[in-house]
């Protein structure tokens, strides 16, 4: 009979979450990415497995592109643990042939970093990598009995078009398809991701989690952000915001959630360690903060940004796409008009509720977002002339 895989993701069920158990050792995909080379950092500093890095290219220059990028994350490349702990292997999710290549490691738990955004896609990468990739990844799973462990985004909520949802629709962890409309090839192909390790997991017995991140911010242990900035889609809208210079009042109450991404990191590993029954989590912060504060951060690094009715506001935008320039700038802001515009489709948000009270029980704590991490955030950017135009 088959089961139902979203059916213990509730805080009905937190009580069967009794302590970690053993991932064993790790294959990990999208190493060299943002959130991949931290969780990469977490399982060395953290634990003592060893971590099968999963990249694409040839052999011999597998380890220097990974030394390369651990030095520029973290100042430090780890050449002693090279061939040890940190073994890379050649090979690509988008060709099963050389996943079956990798039966020859030891590893137990598969975590899939690798994803092609929207802003990076060429082609059909974005299906290849994304939806089929996984398919692959799943096969291969269920033929050497791994566990698989996805991860996506929390962004798979979709948007609310017309008012289809109640204002206060959110996405729970039990649940994935409700009839969401998905803005965006990139946000279909990790829904569709889903979909086919919910399937598995109901179907065929895929020891699989999806844990969906949120908006992942700088490290809260020294602020760094670096690469990924111009592909995180809240940091496009603060980049909008400080172009055009004003910013609409009504959205300056609104919740907004920071999740560092040395936390995420570690958020993900302790959350595949949790027993087969629990299949989704939604690896987010819940201390939020409200945009008026990320606002008022923004200002304290010198960035001139005015506060405006909502009508003004809409008036900046329509000048904006006048100028080839500002609406590439100003382009993220579509979906996150001011609450005052009736007609407005809104992002659908999510609960984490049920995760917080399991990563509490892993003796996981999220941070408390203040304003000197925002503002140190901003001024690193800056530096780096993000928000200039």
């Amino acid at each position: 009979m088959e089961k139902n895989a979203l059916a213990h993701n509730t805080v009905e069920y937190v009580n069967g979450i009794t302590g970690p158990e053993d991932i064993g050792d790790v294959l990990l995909t999208g190493s060299t990415d943002f959130l991949g080379i931290h969780i990469l950092k977490y399982l060395v500093d953290s634990t003592q497995k060893t971590i099968f890095c999963l990249i694409r290219g040839e052999q011999e220059m597998l380890e220097k592109r990974l030394q390369n990028m651990l030095m520029y994350y973290f100042d430090g490349p780890m050449w002693e643990l090279f061939g040890s702990r940190i073994r890379c292997v050649k090979g690509d999710i988008t060709d099963p042939e050389s996943l079956d290549a990798l039966t020859a490691y030891d590893f137990k738990t598969v975590i899939n970093c690798a994803a092609y955004s929207q802003y990076q896609a060429k082609g059909d990468n974005l299906e290849q990598v994304n939806h089929i990739g996984v398919e692959n990844l799943i096969a291969f799973c269920l033929k050497t009995k791994r566990r698989l462990v996805q991860v996506s985004t929390v962004a798979v909520a979709g948007i609310n078009v017309k008012h289809k949802f109640p204002e206060e629709k959110v996405l729970f962890e039990n649940e994935l398809d409700f009839g969401q409309h998905l803005e965006g090839k990139f946000f279909e192909s990790k829904f569709k991701a889903e979909k086919a390790v919910l399937k598995a997991v109901e179907e065929q017995e895929l020891d699989g989690k999806i844990i969906r991140v949120g908006s992942l911010m700088s490290r809260y242990s020294d602020g760094e952000f670096r690469a990924n900035f111009v592909n995180n889609s809240f940091m496009r809208r603060l980049r909008a915001y400080g172009a055009l210079g004003k910013v609409p009042v009504s959205i300056l109450d609104q919740p907004v959630e920071c999740s560092p991404v040395d936390c995420t990191a570690e958020a993900v590993v302790k959350l595949s360690a949790t027993g087969s029954d629990f299949t989704v989590f939604h690896a987010t912060n819940g201390h939020m903060v409200q945009m008026g504060d990320v606002i008022q951060a923004m200002r304290i690094i010198g960035l001139e940004i005015q506060v405006v009715d909502d009508d003004e506001f809409e008036q900046t935008l329509k000048d904006a796409k006048k100028d080839d320039k500002l609406k590439k700038i100003a382009s993220p802001l579509l979906y996150f008009r001011s609450t005052g515009n009736k007609d407005a489709d809104s992002i659908i948000g999510h609960s984490n509720r049920f995760t917080t009270k399991v990563l509490y029980r892993l003796s996981f704590k999220w941070p408390i977002i203040t304003d000197d991490y925002l503002a140190n955030t901003f001024r690193i950017l800056e530096k780096l002339d993000f928000f200039r135009e």
